[in-house]
């Protein structure tokens, strides 16, 4: 902790990381600061805690979290009128401590509302490219099956079983010399965010096991993905699919959308 001959640079270090100061404090506090190894290693502290959070790139914050921002800093300034001390109240107090006390406060407040909001800018990038990420894995995906379809429809070996379940309709499209399943499926209606077409292979003992997922992402008429086995597809006597939690889960749970036996 700093003794009482450099706290009130101590108190300016937060203010000088973030380019408040003037230049004739700025100009103090290196002075103090070529001397002062306690001081020193505070500026480092508050060095590396601003640059991990500045890499976040330059954006327009919510107009809820400017507003709130603004009212904060705000409420935070002294009113323009000095306060009147009571009759009996001592008056050794020298007037530059009471002003160094209300510039600590202002500087401390200014210091913490800047690091929430680059704390907040922060989160709301990694949100944001995390969803950017699982979006371009799922085309990723779609453009992987779609290109496997077209090669089973010009392979001449290649059995098509049809799927008719209601509005659902479509293909079943197997290469059985290959072991490779693919399926497309028409009108299949779009889910909520927390819910996931699962795809099953149902074996001879009648046990299913997790072949993948469907995406219904409402683009296009029609959705498409491949089956992935964990054994030759002749081990297995049929395929279903159902409405399961995103993410799937280990046994089927939910709606049966079709199910198509081999």
């Amino acid at each position: 902790m700093p003794d009482e001959i450099c706290t009130r640079y101590f108190e300016d270090i937060p203010a000088y990381v973030l380019g408040a100061m003037d230049e004739a404090e700025s100009a103090a506090l290196r002075q103090h600061l070529s001397s002062c190894q306690s001081c020193q290693a505070e500026l480092q502290t508050y060095k590396t805690l601003s640059q991990g959070l500045l890499f976040v790139p330059p954006q327009k914050p919510p107009a809820s979290q400017r507003d709130a921002l603004r009212a904060s800093l705000m409420g935070g300034r002294p009113s323009g009128r000095l306060p009147v001390a009571p009759s009996n109240f001592p008056l050794s107090i020298p007037k530059s401590s009471s002003q160094s006390r209300w510039k600590s406060h202002l500087t401390w407040g200014a210091a913490i509302s800047a690091f929430i909001t680059l704390l907040i800018l922060n989160i709301m990038t990694f949100t944001t490219l995390q969803s950017i990420q699982d979006e371009q894995q799922a085309l990723r995906a779609q453009i992987a099956a779609n290109q496997t379809i077209i090669s089973m429809l010009a392979y001449p070996g290649v059995e098509r079983l049809a799927i008719n379940s209601g509005t659902v309709s479509g293909s079943l499209l197997i290469d059985w010399d290959r072991s490779i399943a693919t399926i497309i499926a028409w009108n299949l209606p779009v889910l909520p965010s927390d819910q996931t077409y699962q795809i099953w292979l149902i074996d001879e003992q009648d046990q299913r096991i997790s072949g993948g997922f469907i995406t219904a992402n409402g683009g296009t008429p029609y959705s498409s993905a491949a089956i992935i086995a964990p054994k030759e597809l002749s081990n297995y006597r049929g395929i279903g699919v159902t409405i399961e939690p995103v993410g799937g889960s280990p046994k089927p749970t939910g709606e049966r959308i079709f199910r198509i036996d081999f």
